[in-house]
């Protein structure tokens, strides 16, 4: 994984992460979004779509702190796209994980459709569900 510096773009206003690899999902994510800084006073939307098993991919709760900090103060939408039912338990335990963004009223959480819908042409994901 190489280093990339998003505190280097202040008027960054939203970003979108689709990941697919269980294993490195949660680094990539935390690793891209820990390079935000307090210069991103324009960021008010991240998304993330994780098209993979939610169980499989640890370290949900090093997500929600990264989201309590300082840099991320200006945000006003976390979306956050999980390879699950919102019955699931899994989809459930990930909501619980990020208890943060979800007590700071700003994540909207749903269901993605099989990868199959993905597609490289379309920026917008099919969604298979909203759940809040």
């Amino acid at each position: 994984m190489h280093f990339f510096d998003l505190s280097l773009n202040p008027g960054l206003r939203s970003i979108r992460l689709t990941l697919d690899d269980p294993i490195t999902a949660m680094e990539w994510a935390v690793t891209i979004l820990s390079s935000i800084d307090d210069k991103n006073v324009a960021l008010d939307s991240v998304g993330m779509e994780f098209y993979a098993d939610p169980k499989k991919i640890t370290g949900w709760d090093r997500l929600d702190a990264l989201f309590m900090q300082r840099a991320f103060a200006s945000l006003k939408q976390v979306e956050i796209g999980l390879f699950a039912q919102p019955s699931h338990a899994d989809f459930l335990a990930v909501k619980e994980a990020m208890s943060g963004v979800e007590g700071k009223g700003i994540a909207r959480w749903y269901q993605l459709g099989v990868k199959s819908h993905r597609s490289s042409r379309q920026l917008t994901p099919r969604i298979s569900r909203y759940e809040s």
